[in-house]
């Protein structure tokens, strides 16, 4: 399996999602959801019944188990193996946008200018 870095993994999530499948996207939701619950209800201490309905209902989680299945092990595995299907399926490997002067990730696939050195490569 290819080596992903975990800012890598953000740029294909963030950016990249005409390339993902119908399913993948749903679960991506849901699992997002699931996360911004679980913290804020960390401070609440609660997750009322009524917001779980309305989140199913406006499509932010879902119950459906071929999706819940693809989130089976965790959150961070999910993102990284579908990080990993888009650049072996569609990539062909080349997700780096790096700056040839400080060698960083670049903040998106078609950044011309490097967010950490402030280097301009623009043709």
């Amino acid at each position: 399996m290819i080596r992903i870095p975990e800012d890598v993994i953000n740029n294909i999530i963030r950016y990249y999602e005409d390339l993902m499948t119908e399913v993948e996207l749903k679960a991506l939701k849901h699992t997002d959801t699931m996360l911004h619950i679980n913290l804020r209800n960390k401070k609440e201490n609660k997750f009322r019944e009524q917001e779980r309905n309305y989140f199913l209902k406006i499509g932010r989680l879902t119950e459906d188990e071929n999706i819940l299945k693809l989130l089976a092990e965790s959150r961070d595995k999910f993102r990284r193996k579908l990080a990993t299907r888009i650049v072996i399926e569609h990539l062909n490997g080349e997700v780096y946008n790096v700056c040839p002067k400080c060698n960083e990730l670049a903040r998106t696939p078609r950044a011309k200018q490097c967010q950490h050195c402030f280097y301009t490569w623009h043709a």
